[in-house]
């Protein structure tokens, strides 16, 4: 009988956005309502220090491996130019 050891944990891109808004949220309450230089404070800071890697994984795995580099100028021109 084989077992398999694979116990990676798969999450959707959405669970990972809730995770990064949640870490976001505590690194500024603990900016924003506590005492700096606490254990508690240095804590909250650094789970809410992974707040940008969460978000900018999903979305880096939605771009192509190698772009073109007029196609990343037209493209940024472009969300530029919508605001």
């Amino acid at each position: 009988m084989i077992h398999s050891t694979n116990t990676s944990i798969r999450l959707s891109g959405s669970a990972l956005k809730v995770i990064a808004v949640l870490s976001m949220v505590a690194d500024h309450c603990a900016y924003y309502l506590m005492e700096h230089g606490t254990l508690f404070y240095e804590v909250m800071r650094c789970f809410g220090r992974s707040a940008f890697p969460v978000f900018a994984f999903p979305h880096s795995r939605g771009l192509p491996a190698y772009p073109k580099p007029d196609e990343v100028l037209s493209a940024t021109a472009g969300i530029c130019r919508n605001q």
